[in-house]
């Protein structure tokens, strides 16, 4: 999905149907999910960024599927790098 930087901006992506296996307020702003295949086998994390008190961040709390709009991105933490996916909007599946 390369090059994007200066000119070329970011792809977003949509995620469909996207299960909510676990979710965790952190900090008391950012809602951060792990999402789950039908069998649990394949995960993947995915954050939003100040949504507390928004209607995203209700919907992220509450929803157990959901359509997702956002970009794919490096997670670089504690010296483990993982693939994370920062939400923008979402809308109930």
């Amino acid at each position: 999905l390369e090059p994007y930087g200066l000119g070329f901006p970011k792809p977003k992506l949509a995620l469909r149907d996207a299960r909510i296996a676990h979710r965790t307020v952190l900090k008391d702003k950012h809602m951060k999910l792990v999402l789950a295949d039908d069998l649990n086998k394949t995960r993947l994390d995915a954050i939003a960024f100040n949504v507390n008190d928004t209607k995203l961040g209700e919907m992220l709390a509450t929803a157990k599927t959901l359509h997702l709009y956002g970009e794919l991105n490096e997670n670089h933490w504690q010296g483990h790098k993982t693939l994370q996916f920062i939400i923008d909007d979402a809308a109930v599946a």
